[in-house]
Formats: C-alpha cells, sequence, structure tokens
C-alpha cells in the first residue's frame, strides 16, 4: 500500500504519484522508488528527496520548508551505512531528526551525501573528518550546533560543503584554507564569528562563497583577490569594518558581490 508522490506543483502545492515498483515489492530492488543501479545491478544511488520543483522553492526561500512529499520521518537510517558500493545518498526535505551518524565513513565509495532540510540536531560528527571519498557534504537547513573542528583541513578532496542556515557558533579555523579542490562554500545564516582567516585565498577553484548572515568581524582579507575563478561572493549582514579591498578586482569572473549591512567605509 505504499505510494511514492512527488511535488509537480508549489503554488498551489500539488503531488502525482511516480509510476515506481514499491519497496518490500517482489521485483528486484534496482526497480523501488528512489534506487538506482549500475549494469551489475549493483545500486549505486538512493534518492528519496523532493522533486526539482521543491528543491527549486527551497534554495530561493528563507523560511521553513513545507512538508515533504515523501515525509520521512524518525532517525536516520543507520542500515544504509551497510551499502558499502553507494556512492550517493540523498535524503534532503524530509523530517528526519536525531543526530548525525559517524558511521557515514563506513561507506568508502560514498561521494556525495545529501541531508540538508532535515531537522537534525547535535554537531557535525568529528569522524566524517577522516573520510576519503567524500566530495559534497550537504546538511544546511537543519537545527545542527557546535563549532568547526581544525580538522576540517583533512576533507582535501571536497568540493561542496554546505552548513548553511543551522546554529552553528565559533570561529573559522586556519585549516579551512586547506580545502583546495573546494568551488563551492556555504556557511551562511549561522553565528560564526571572529575574522575571516586569510587562509581563504588557498582556495583557488572556488566559485561560489557565501559567508553572509554570521557574526564575523575585521576586513575582507585582501587574498580574496587572489580567488580569480570566484563568482559569487556573499558576506553581507555581518560587522565587517574597512573599505572594499583593491584586489578584489581581480576577481574578473565575478557575477555577484553583496557586502551590505556591514560596518564598511571608504
Amino acid at each position: 500500500t505504499c505510494t511514492y508522490k512527488r511535488m509537480v506543483n508549489n503554488d498551489p502545492v500539488e503531488y502525482a504519484e511516480v509510476p515506481w515498483s514499491r519497496w518490500l515489492s517482489s521485483v528486484s530492488e534496482c526497480e523501488w522508488a528512489g534506487i538506482f543501479c549500475d549494469d551489475s545491478s549493483q545500486f549505486r544511488s538512493i534518492d528519496l528527496s523532493k522533486s526539482k520543483a521543491a528543491l527549486h522553492w527551497f534554495l530561493t526561500s528563507e523560511s521553513v520548508p513545507f512538508a515533504a512529499g515523501i515525509n520521512m520521518t524518525g532517525s536516520f537510517p543507520e542500515g544504509i551505512t551497510k551499502f558499502s558500493f553507494l556512492q550517493s545518498l540523498n535524503l534532503m526535505l524530509n523530517n528526519l531528526e536525531g543526530t548525525l551518524p559517524d558511521s557515514i565513513v563506513e561507506m568508502p565509495h560514498l561521494l556525495s551525501l545529501e541531508l540538508h532540510g532535515n531537522q537534525f540536531t547535535g554537531t557535525l560528527p568529528e569522524a566524517w573528518y577522516q573520510s576519503r571519498s567524500l566530495q559534497r557534504i550537504n546538511v544546511g537547513f537543519n537545527l545542527l550546533t557546535g563549532t568547526l573542528s581544525s580538522n576540517i583541513g583533512l576533507l582535501t578532496d571536497i568540493k561542496g560543503f554546505y552548513l548553511f542556515q543551522n546554529q552553528f557558533t565559533g570561529t573559522l579555523p586556519d585549516e579551512i584554507g586547506a580545502l583546495r579542490s573546494a568551488t563551492y562554500l556555504r556557511l551562511d545564516r549561522n553565528k560564526f564569528r571572529g575574522t575571516i582567516p586569510t587562509t581563504i585565498g588557498n582556495l583557488r577553484e572556488m566559485y561560489d562563497l557565501r559567508l553572509f548572515r554570521n557574526e564575523f568581524s575585521g576586513t575582507i582579507p585582501t587574498e580574496i583577490g587572489l580567488l580569480t575563478d570566484l563568482g559569487n561572493l556573499r558576506l553581507n549582514t555581518n560587522f565587517l569594518t574597512g573599505s572594499l579591498p583593491e584586489e578584489i578586482y581581480n576577481c574578473t569572473n565575478m557575477y555577484w558581490i553583496s557586502v551590505q549591512n556591514n560596518m564598511l567605509t571608504g
């Protein structure tokens, strides 16, 4: 009797049933809803998230997400970590709660982890920094707390790191400059404080850097001018002082700069 629906319209909200085989049915798991297998019938991806229409709404809105089309509840299903060949896990925009499991690092092939838009609490597990496979971590729009460990520098292969709209505090460790493969870094809408580390200039692959709506103070580091691929820089709504550094004009691919609601001069 289990049905699987995706949102097809968000104004008004409308859902349509997806004609996939149901979970726990007699057919192969490769035909179950949200399961994607390779040519050897080894499943590589689980996607139990919302539709693209809902994702667009989520990315452009700052309000709390509405009820998910799948409406998954409970804690993180740790049994998933037994699927050693899984490469992508997407449980975004559901109603999962509880803490994030250390056991994620037991998945040696996991490249992408999407858990944003749930109700997870607690801190970012220290064990996650030991992962040698993860290239995308997205836990934005949850209820997470705590600080960023200096061990973040171990995530040298990470390409996208998303912690936006949680309740993280503390300063950014200098080790954040070790994320040399990162192209997307979203730490916006938290309670980070202190100065923006000058090591941010080591992120030469960075394209989208969002630190807005925090409590950062001090000046904008001149090292941002080293990020010549940077296209989107959002530093608005902090306590930044000083002037806009001249070096920022080296970022010739920039299409968006937001620095309003600070204490900048010049």
